[in-house]
């Protein structure tokens, strides 16, 4: 199973499959700096999709996510390693396999774009809709 992440300061969004999903920081977390928040949007992906019993690839374009979660924590940071501790928990209770690899910003889009801005959750709704009308029938055409 493929998982893309991006966190921000104010919001956080995973692209799990194809799947979007997003959350929003509580204030402490949005003072946290960009590599907790990053790990944090890992745990908080994990938490709320259904990885259970997958091969899971997580790729983020934060490089030091990727070396924590590559190396199985680090030194240099107590609550970086308590993070990711709680990720390799959570990975060896429920997938069958667990790694991260570094992305470029630019192939990085769904997860960047919902990291930017809270989407409403109507809009994601209509998105549906919209896919599966198109699906049965086609684009619409507009004629100018």
């Amino acid at each position: 199973m493929i998982v893309q992440i991006d966190a921000s300061q104010l919001v956080w969004g995973a692209n799990v499959a194809g799947h979007p999903i997003q959350g929003q920081w509580p204030k402490l977390t949005k003072s946290r700096s960009s590599n907790y928040r990053e790990l944090r949007v890992m745990l908080e992906t994990l938490r709320v999709s259904t990885l259970k019993d997958q091969h899971v690839r997580i790729y983020t374009e934060n490089i030091t996510t990727v070396a924590y979660l590559c190396h199985h924590g680090g030194t240099r940071n107590p609550d970086l390693l308590s993070l990711s501790e709680k990720i390799f928990y959570w990975s060896e209770n429920n997938v069958c396999s667990f790694s991260a690899t570094h992305l470029k910003g630019e192939e990085n889009q769904v997860p960047d774009h919902l990291s930017r801005q809270i989407i409403d959750q109507n809009e994601c709704c209509i998105n549906d809709i919209f896919m599966e009308l198109t699906q049965k029938w086609g684009l619409p055409t507009i004629n100018l």
